[in-house]
């Protein structure tokens, strides 16, 4: 692995957001379990999905994976 990978951190509500899309939920399903809006769930993918460098949120959960980020 570069040395990018190693640099790569996700916040704990990042990974718990990407964890919770890898079961399948929805944004409204994280919203109600981790006590927030679906809007801050919504921030939370995009932002982890950019730091990966994923095009989709699916392929965000599949590189997270990968790298043993989740």
């Amino acid at each position: 692995m570069g040395g990018e990978d190693q640099d790569l951190v996700l916040t704990v509500r990042e990974k718990e957001c990407l964890g919770y899309l890898a079961r399948g939920l929805r944004c409204r399903a994280m919203a109600d379990a981790m006590g927030i809006t679906v809007k801050t769930v919504e921030k939370q993918i995009e932002s982890a999905r950019r730091k990966v460098g994923a095009k989709t949120r699916e392929q965000a959960v599949a590189i997270a994976i990968a790298k043993r980020l989740l």
